[in-house]
């Protein structure tokens, strides 16, 4: 099944992209994991910009919409 104009991923993409691996500081990886709660609904967005050290809870809107949207 094709997304937006996009081609259907084979199997053997899908394994690749399993497998790939790719390096982060564990300042980002927290960074990710809270940006990712916000998205999956477990973290408030107000919440994540206070763990972010954000001002503005703008400021989380608008990376989530970056890296999801």
């Amino acid at each position: 099944m094709a997304y937006a104009g996009r081609q259907p991923i084979s199997a053997p993409e899908v394994a690749m992209a399993a497998t790939e691996r790719i390096t982060m500081t564990m300042r980002e990886l927290d960074r990710y994991k809270v940006i990712q709660a916000v998205a999956d609904g477990m973290l408030k967005p107000w919440r994540a910009a206070e763990r972010l050290g954000f001002v503005f809870e703008a400021g989380t809107h608008s990376l989530i919409n970056r890296i999801c949207g």
